[in-house]
């Protein structure tokens, strides 16, 4: 019997389609972390790998009552489904976006008149 140990880091973007991703190093990597936007790979001899920003929508920007402008940035050619929630429990879609480019501004004019009202970004 053969046993094969292949040195792999795989991404998706939605937990269903992974895509293989070069690394370039031979050593063992035996822990992931996750922070600030970026992920961080650790192994044997030092070996520290960090990825590049993932997404992130930044702070928002209140135009009027009912307007808030956002700033999007992500890697290129990303399809993101932008979300609401008034309780962080129950997420509702409200539009996709491609980004085009690295950085993107965009606006949500909404009729809710909560309190309260939260965004965050889904990669799809």
């Amino acid at each position: 019997m053969w046993l094969w140990e292949t040195r792999t880091i795989l991404t998706s973007p939605d937990g269903a389609s992974w895509s293989v991703r070069p690394y370039g190093v031979t050593n063992d990597l035996t822990a992931v972390a996750y922070g600030k936007g970026h992920f961080v790979a650790v192994g044997s001899s030092g070996v520290i790998l960090e990825s590049g920003p993932e997404m992130h929508l930044g702070l928002p920007k209140v135009l009027s009552p009912g307007a808030v402008q956002f700033t999007l940035t992500g890697p290129v050619g990303q399809l993101c489904q932008v979300q609401t929630s008034t309780d962080f429990a129950k997420w509702v879609a409200l539009t996709e976006i491609m980004l085009a480019e690295p950085s993107t501004t965009f606006v949500i004019i909404s009729s809710n008149r909560a309190s309260s009202l939260f965004y965050q970004i889904a990669a799809r």
